[in-house]
């Protein structure tokens, strides 16, 4: 079973991340996110602003991806914290060892 969950993008985003969000979900590129928001403008005005509320609607119903997002970082955030504290743990030993 797949765990991938519909979210929209954080760090792909034009307005709310909606089309970005579906398209990392099914695992397309930034060229398509790029193709499918251009189509989506051109839908827009042809429809005469129809699709603008759907737009809206699903920037409503689609959970924002801010957690797996958060945790990403946290663990980046973790490692350069650890490098840090091996690069003055080093220096301390190196150091103290002149001493």
């Amino acid at each position: 079973m797949n765990s991938r969950q519909l979210t929209k993008s954080t760090n792909n985003r034009m307005v709310s991340g909606v089309i970005a969000g579906i398209c990392e979900y099914f695992g397309w590129g930034r060229d398509v996110v790029t193709i499918l928001r251009i189509l989506f403008i051109v839908l827009a005005f042809s429809s005469m602003g129809g699709l603008i509320p759907l737009y809206f609607v699903a920037s409503w119903i689609i959970p924002s991806g801010y957690r797996s997002n958060n945790q990403s970082s946290r663990q980046g955030y973790n490692e350069y914290e650890n490098r840090w504290e091996e690069k003055a743990n080093r220096w301390s030993e190196k150091n103290g060892a002149k001493s």
